[in-house]
């Protein structure tokens, strides 16, 4: 599996003293759910949320993308093909765009 980061803008970290920066992560609708229960077995405490938890099944990727931003979450999905293209969207747009992680299930080769 290759993994590939797009469109990063910001993402909203919290630091308190003598914690750790946390990343806030979204898996979109289509993301393998195997991957997701993986990442939380080996570190329990990621802040992530499945979109469809978020009561947004069905949403179209500009509604998951501008959700994912107003959260300050970066995006996990398998879509190289639509979701990137509404995030580069976004970023030329100025909007908040705190990233799109492209999980891809096949080897790059550059």
């Amino acid at each position: 599996m290759t993994l590939l980061a797009f469109a990063t803008g910001y993402s909203r970290v919290e630091i308190n003293k003598g914690h750790h920066a946390m990343l806030c992560l979204a898996a979109d609708e289509h993301f393998n759910n195997n991957i997701v229960r993986g990442l939380l077995r080996r570190a329990p405490s990621l802040d992530i949320v499945r979109v469809q938890d978020a009561g947004l099944s069905g949403a179209d990727d500009p509604t998951v993308l501008a959700w994912a931003a107003q959260e300050g979450r970066g995006l996990l999905t398998h879509d190289v093909a639509t979701i990137t293209c509404y995030a580069y969207e976004r970023v030329r747009a100025g909007q908040a765009m705190p990233g799109v992680f492209v999980a891809l299930s096949y080897a790059v080769t550059w």
